[in-house]
């Protein structure tokens, strides 16, 4: 039985991300690369939280981690990790699901709002390129999980009304795609 799911966006200390998905799954946690599928059974073996450090058995394989200010140590060895983003938590279950709230929708067409309050932490278009309905728009911050926010329409950006470190309210406009623009093949 499949308890929780959680997604994870890691980023290295040189400034490339890597996203992780991690399963509980009766006494076990599953972690998969979601860049290629890579998976790995981690049990825990013992954890202090006052310490920081833990003791996991990763595919067999003891290990044991500290997490310092400065950032993660693996048997010893600084880890070229930087930090870890929650993304979205997404909950399953077998027995039942769960409802979700209903997304914000911009009552003008093309115009992409915020579905959460939150801080900007990135805005990844600019005036005049071209997206698609799965382009990210911007990363939204909120109780330290990261949303990803999509265009959901395909056309030419027209207005960026977000800069990266603006805190925003849900339903606030991130930015204007002109919907009309014909696309090129």
């Amino acid at each position: 039985m499949v308890y929780g799911l959680r997604r994870f966006r890691v980023e290295s200390s040189t400034g490339e991300y890597l996203d992780i998905e991690i399963r509980e799954e009766e006494g076990v946690l599953k972690a998969r690369f979601l860049d290629d599928d890579r998976e790995y059974v981690i049990r825990i073996i013992s954890f202090d939280e006052e310490l920081r450090q833990a003791v996991l058995e990763v595919n067999g394989r003891r290990i044991k981690i500290s997490g310092l200010q400065s950032g993660i140590v693996v048997n010893g060895i600084p880890s070229i990790v930087k930090r870890i983003i929650e993304l979205i938590p997404t909950s399953i279950s077998s027995e039942k699901t769960t409802r979700q709230k209903k997304p914000i929708k911009s009552t003008e067409p093309g115009v992409v709002v915020t579905p959460i309050a939150g801080k900007i932490i990135d805005v990844k278009v600019k005036t005049g390129e071209r997206v698609s309905e799965d382009t990210v728009v911007a990363l939204l911050e909120s109780m330290k999980m990261v949303t990803e926010i999509k265009a959901g329409v395909r056309g030419v950006v027209e207005k960026v009304y977000v800069e990266k470190g603006k805190t925003v309210n849900r339903g606030e406009k991130i930015v204007k795609i002109n919907v009309r623009e014909k696309q090129k093949n």
